[in-house]
Formats: C-alpha cells, sequence, structure tokens
C-alpha cells in the first residue's frame, strides 16, 4: 500500500492494480520504456483537449501504470497553459499539484501531453530543452480533421520515440523520424498472457 495526502491534508491508502508493483516507482523513472499503450478514446480525449485550446498548444497531466516496459495511458486531467502561446506551454505549481490530487487511486504520474499546433507530433527544440526528464511526453498536431500523435521517454540525456503497443496500435514500425498516427477506432479488449 502507499499513501497520498490530499489537497485537504487527510492520508489515504493507496492500492495499485494487482500487475503492477509500486515500489518500483522509483526505479521506474530510470528505466527504458519500450512502448506505451494508450487507447483510440483516451487519444480522442485528450485531442478533444488539445483542440479546445485551439489556437494555443494545450496540455495535460497523464496517469496511468508502469508496468514492465510498458507505459499504460488511462487517464488525463487537463491543465491551463497560462502563455496562451502557439509554440509555448506553461503551467503553475498550483494546477500540477492540484492534478496530482485528482490522480486516481490506482494510477501514477507518467507525464504530459501537450500540442503543437501549427507543427508536427515531432520534438522542436523548445521541446528538447524544457521538457522534463524521467516523464513520459505526448505531442499532439493537427494535420487535416485528425489528430496525429507520438510518444517520448526522456531519460534525462535524451529522447526514445515510444511506439504503442496493444491491439490498437500501428503495424509499421516507429522510428525517429516517423510518428504513431491515432486511428480512430475502438481497440478490442486487451488480455495480458
Amino acid at each position: 500500500m502507499e499513501q497520498k495526502t490530499t489537497k485537504d491534508g487527510e492520508t489515504i491508502a493507496m492500492r495499485a492494480p494487482a500487475r503492477c508493483n509500486p515500489s518500483r516507482d522509483e526505479a521506474c523513472e530510470r528505466q527504458a520504456f519500450r512502448s506505451v499503450r494508450c487507447a483510440s478514446r483516451m487519444r480522442r480525449q485528450i485531442a478533444a483537449v488539445m483542440r479546445a485550446a485551439l489556437p494555443a498548444e494545450g496540455v495535460a497531466a497523464l496517469f496511468g501504470w508502469r508496468c514492465g516496459s510498458v507505459l499504460h495511458v488511462l487517464h488525463m486531467l487537463p491543465l491551463h497553459n497560462l502563455r496562451q502561446s502557439p509554440d509555448r506551454f506553461e503551467v503553475t505549481p498550483a494546477a500540477f499539484a492540484a492534478a496530482l490530487a485528482g490522480c486516481p487511486p490506482t494510477a501514477t504520474f507518467l507525464g504530459f501531453a501537450h500540442s503543437h499546433p501549427t507543427g508536427t507530433v515531432a520534438l522542436s527544440p523548445t521541446d528538447r530543452q524544457a521538457l522534463w526528464p524521467h516523464c513520459l511526453h505526448a505531442i499532439f498536431a493537427p494535420v487535416g480533421n485528425r489528430w496525429q500523435a507520438a510518444f517520448y521517454w526522456h531519460d534525462g540525456e535524451q529522447f526514445a520515440v515510444l511506439p504503442r503497443s496493444g491491439p490498437d496500435a500501428r503495424a509499421a514500425k516507429v522510428t525517429a523520424t516517423k510518428s504513431t498516427a491515432c486511428d480512430q477506432q475502438d481497440p478490442e479488449p486487451h488480455r495480458d498472457s
């Protein structure tokens, strides 16, 4: 059991899903994750937040599980971008703390999603300099009437592209120059073997 302090100062016990080991979270920060699971429904919810922020960058906190070498994005909370800029975002510490307090009890903070309203899902020079290390970073960009998404893990020194895994992942390999596109199909239920 983990403990979490709510914004009212109350301490509550948190139970992690059976297949995850919350005591490994610190080790997970430095682990090399190989893929991300983010259902198309979740990607559509994140894209809706990014669309609502236009013409500025949208931003959201991502929550889920860290299981083995796979990050599972299960929940997100929109954050207010103070900059209201199409190429920068800034979140107050209070807004970030409120998002952490709103984290579901069986999830952990994974990282952030943000948009590139006039760009691509590739990391920008600003992203490479300013994004937090040891976090998942999902970048969304509009392409016509659809949104594309790419997922990156920042290990503190460099960024690694994380391909999507699971039943709704694209079959094509993802490389540093090619990103994953959002599809509009709901995934089949996934069962770990």
